[in-house]
C-alpha cells in the first residue's frame, strides 16, 4: 500500500483524493452465495473490463503526467 501512496504523492495527490468506483464489490455481492461462481466470474468480468478500459486509462495517466504507470498499463492492455 505504501508504494501506491508514494506513487500518487509523486503526482501531487494523496491516496483517496480521486473518486473510485465499486464495480468489483458489486460483482462480489452478486455471487455472495456461491464461492465457485465468484472464483470464476469475478476474474473474467474484471479482466474483460480491464481490457476495454486499458486504452482510456493510459490516456488519463498520460494526462496526469504519469508516463511510467501509463507504460505499464499499456503493456498489460496489449
Amino acid at each position: 500500500m505504501q508504494g501506491r501512496r508514494d506513487g500518487v504523492a509523486e503526482l501531487g495527490f494523496n491516496y483517496g483524493d480521486m473518486p473510485a468506483h465499486n464495480l468489483l464489490w458489486r460483482e462480489c455481492e452478486k455471487s455472495s452465495d456461491d464461492v465457485v461462481a465468484r472464483l470464476a466470474v469475478i476474474p473474467l468480468v474484471q479482466e474483460a473490463r480491464g481490457l476495454d478500459a486499458g486504452p482510456l486509462l493510459v490516456q488519463k495517466l498520460i494526462g496526469f503526467g504519469d508516463s511510467r504507470t501509463s507504460n505499464i498499463v499499456a503493456k498489460i492492455a496489449e
